[in-house]
């Protein structure tokens, strides 16, 4: 849905004239701006006078001259500051979408994961924690400790979330690492050697420290994938390497890292190596690696509790869902080749998703249990 189509929805809803379900897209789009601006601005907003600007913004398209936050809102069908979806088509109306029953109940994930020691000690994760700190014992982030220091030996150590769970956890060196939904880290320290290395199946964000290294000066930080070798330059990065999925991407958001394709004696393509600057990415797949600027804010949204798709597919869409709401997808039908784009929280209700997906045009849902069901529109 372009601009010209978002304002005419937005005139129908306040004239009154909207059906329930644009009402609903509207109001969901109008909450997440707000939600957003107060959390950026930290400051009380007059609900009341940002939708009178709001529409006064739009008919006299000067919204250059309005505060931050009302500017915003003036082009909210253009950019992905709201929750709204749209295809990267001009001229697709809206459509009757299809009403998905109210008794589904499947909830977004949450923090979730289980931590496995060099013993094979298991620890079930609190899920009222958002992260872990490790170093001579484990203690959750506010401090409260989970093993006695003197117990674990914490050289060697697994951290893994299932579908529908993140967790944070800061290594021995201090590097914090954020971790995706169905994810697993493996760490290894070895006394004496100066390499910090880590092992990666899913995705995270990692934020590497520059602690000196037993005395041996600055250790490097490896992440080790199935299709890449990350050796870091620099400090915050991504990595999404998932075993299901066709490529390995890592895109950097700031410092340096050096990306080296494990595999490049039999991809005729690759050069074998490649050092990033920040708002880049490699992509690796089993005939090439190639780098390109990246889309920071869709390769970290996940990170920040948003989906973010920048000219996604359907199929790349439903796979993250999948992952986050613990769901299988099944498709009947011709599947939408439309290449999709938006912003949305991953807090929401997974028939708020799929409602506002299917507002686009292009497909429709059904929910069976806890699969969802993707027909051609």
């Amino acid at each position: 849905m372009d601009k010209k189509h978002a304002e005419q929805l937005l005139k129908r809803y306040l004239e009154g004239r909207c059906s329930p379900e644009e009402q609903r897209l509207v109001e969901l789009w109008y909450h997440e701006l707000l939600d957003s601006e107060k959390q950026r601005d930290k400051t009380v907003i007059d609900e009341d006078r940002l939708k009178e600007h709001v529409w006064r913004s739009i008919r006299k398209r000067r919204s250059a001259h309005l505060p931050r936050f009302v500017a915003a809102a003036a082009v909210l069908f253009a950019i992905a500051t709201g929750i709204y979806l749209y295809r990267y088509k001009t001229s697709q109306d809206l459509g009757e979408a299809t009403t998905l029953p109210a008794s589904a109940t499947i909830q977004p994930g949450g923090n979730r994961a289980m931590l496995t020691l060099a013993d094979g000690t298991q620890i079930d994760l609190d899920e009222n924690q958002a992260g872990i700190v490790i170093d001579t014992g484990i203690a959750y982030l506010d401090g409260s400790m989970i093993q006695r220091p003197e117990r674990p030996d914490m050289r060697r150590f697994a951290i893994a979330t299932p579908r529908g769970g993140q967790y944070r956890v800061v290594l021995p060196d201090g590097t914090n690492a954020w971790l995706n939904a169905a994810t697993t880290l493996e760490f290894e320290s070895r006394p004496g050697e100066s390499e910090r290395v880590v092992t990666l199946n899913g995705e995270a964000y990692f934020e590497v420290s520059s602690r000196q290294g037993n005395g041996l000066g600055k250790t490097t930080f490896k992440v080790k994938t199935g299709r890449q070798e990350v050796t870091v330059l620099g400090t915050g990065f991504n990595v999404s390497a998932y075993e299901e999925s066709p490529q390995t991407v890592t895109t950097l958001v700031q410092g340096r890292v050096r990306v080296a394709d494990i595999h490049a004696g039999s991809n005729e393509h690759s050069t074998g190596m490649w050092v990033l600057e920040p708002g880049f990415q490699a992509v690796t797949t089993a005939q090439y690696t190639q780098t390109s600027a990246a889309n920071l804010e869709s390769a970290i949204g996940w990170k920040n509790g948003d989906f973010v798709f920048d000219g996604s597919s359907i199929q790349e869409i439903m796979q993250q869902l999948s992952r986050w709401y613990d769901i299988d997808i099944q498709y009947h039908g011709a599947v939408t080749t439309e290449a999709f784009g938006g912003k949305i929280a991953r807090t929401k209700d997974i028939r708020d998703v799929l409602r506002v997906l299917e507002l686009t045009g292009g497909v429709k849902f059904a929910i069976e249990n806890r699969t969802i069901i993707v027909n051609p529109y």
